[in-house]
Order: structure tokens, then sequence, then C-alpha cells
């Protein structure tokens, strides 16, 4: 696997586990419930999940010696992108969270999307300034 192609993965399985870790931290903060399959799961779990995820994407981005401007954009476009992808979910699925209804979840995804051109565009202009 080349030098690209290796980060990108590290780039996007980081953002991973850190979207997972937040996901949970968020939940130990407002003490939401968690359903799966229809069993309730103990709020206990999340905290062990926080540490869990946050120390693999801890360890997965510290597999990167040199940690470019390139590299933390790419990290935070993963992120942005799985913002964007929650905010979808929850709209298509007339979801609300913590209050948001919706149609704040549609202009959620509104500003990702253009957050996320915004560092396509910048991410290839940094690189092209570096192939000159």
């Amino acid at each position: 696997m080349n030098k690209i192609k290796k980060e990108n993965v590290i780039v996007l399985s980081g953002a991973m586990f850190t979207m997972v870790a937040l996901l949970h931290l968020l939940r130990l903060i407002t003490g939401s419930e968690l359903l799966v399959a229809g069993f309730n799961i103990s709020i206990w779990l999340s905290l062990e999940a926080v540490i869990l995820t946050g120390l693999l994407a801890f360890f997965n981005l510290n597999l990167i010696e040199k940690k470019t401007k390139v590299f933390w954009l790419k990290y935070v476009l993963a992120l942005v992108i799985f913002d964007a992808l929650i905010a979808l979910f929850f709209l298509i699925n007339n979801l609300t969270f913590l209050g948001i209804s919706p149609n704040s979840f549609s202009f959620i995804f509104i500003f990702d999307a253009v957050l996320i051109l915004v560092l396509f565009y910048y991410i290839n202009k940094i690189k092209s300034l570096h192939k000159k």
C-alpha cells in the first residue's frame, strides 16, 4: 500500500473512532437511552466505549510520524463527512435529538456539505502548491 493510500485509510479510521468516541461521550453527558434490538444498554458501557475508541483513535493517528497540514485537514474533512451522514440520517428518518428538529438537521447537512466542498478545494490547492 503506497503512502497516500495508507495515510487516507489511517485518517478515515481515526476519524471514525473519534466520531464513535464523541457520540458515546455525548450519550454520557446527556444521559440518553440507547436501545439495541429492544434491550436498554447500560450507560457505563458508553464510558468504556469512550475510553476504548478514544485510545484506538489516538493510536491510529499516531501511526503517521509526520503530520502535515494536509493530514489534519483530511482528518477534519472525514469528521465533517461523518457529521453530514449522521445529520442526513436524522433528516431522512424524521428524528429529533436533544431538541434538534429534523428541519434543523437539514441546515446542519447543508452547512456540512458546503464545508466539505471548501475543505476539498483547500486540500487540493495546498497539494497543487507543493507539487510546483
